[in-house]
Formats: C-alpha cells, sequence, structure tokens
C-alpha cells in the first residue's frame, strides 16, 4: 500500500487545502491560474460576482498557501503558489491530479476561452 503523506504527516494542513478548494468559485479561480498569472479584474469579468466575494475568495486561496500575488502599478496579479508547483512539494501529484480531471469540465473550458480572449484584448489595448 502506497504511503500518501500530503503535508508533514499531518491531516490538517490537507483539510485546511480541500476546505480552500471546495467551492466551485475557488476552484474555477484556480484552474484560471493554472498556467498564467491573472489581474482581479479579469477574474471579475468571467466570475461575474461582486468584487467583496471575489476578494474573499482570492484570500482563503492565498491564506492556504495555494495563491501568489503581486502588486503592479495599481492592479493586482494572481499565480499559482510556487511552493505547490514545485516538484517535490507533496501537493503536486493531488494539483496535477486535479488539473487533469477539471480541465474537461464544460465550465472551466469556457473559462479558458474566456479569459483567453479577455487577455489578447487587453493587451491591444495596452499597446
Amino acid at each position: 500500500m502506497t504511503n500518501y503523506r500530503i503535508i508533514k504527516n499531518s491531516v490538517e494542513p490537507a483539510l485546511e487545502i480541500l476546505k480552500a478548494l471546495s467551492d466551485s468559485n475557488r476552484i474555477r479561480i484556480f484552474m484560471m491560474l493554472k498556467d498564467q498569472k491573472v489581474c482581479v479584474c479579469h477574474i471579475l469579468s468571467l466570475l461575474s460576482i461582486v468584487p467583496s466575494t471575489v476578494s474573499k475568495h482570492l484570500l482563503i486561496l492565498k491564506n492556504r498557501g495555494l495563491l501568489d500575488s503581486r502588486k503592479e502599478g495599481r492592479w493586482i496579479y494572481y499565480s499559482r503558489s510556487k511552493k505547490i508547483q514545485h516538484k517535490r512539494s507533496p501537493l503536486n501529484r493531488v494539483i496535477a491530479e486535479l488539473d487533469a480531471a477539471l480541465l474537461e469540465d464544460t465550465r472551466i473550458k469556457n473559462d479558458h476561452i474566456k479569459l483567453k480572449n479577455a487577455l489578447k484584448v487587453a493587451e491591444k489595448c495596452l499597446k
């Protein structure tokens, strides 16, 4: 039997991460950030929920160590935490399996298409 020691031999940190990902909007945000950093404004436009709710979701994901943020000028960009993306991270395999499973979801696919289009428009506006 394989020993799946997720984080420092403790169930509690794993539970906190699973709780953080237990909301459909937080899953959608996490999946938007799979391969790129994204500005809060794009997250807002894709989810169509009020800014305070998006901020709460982002804070939960960040506090659980799933996201990093960086301020650039007046914009805040979020990305997946480098810690969980590291090959030696115990969560790396779990996140990879989650990504593979969720990338087939219709809503996640639509989010990626909408985000890609929004980022193209934003890039053109900045030029």
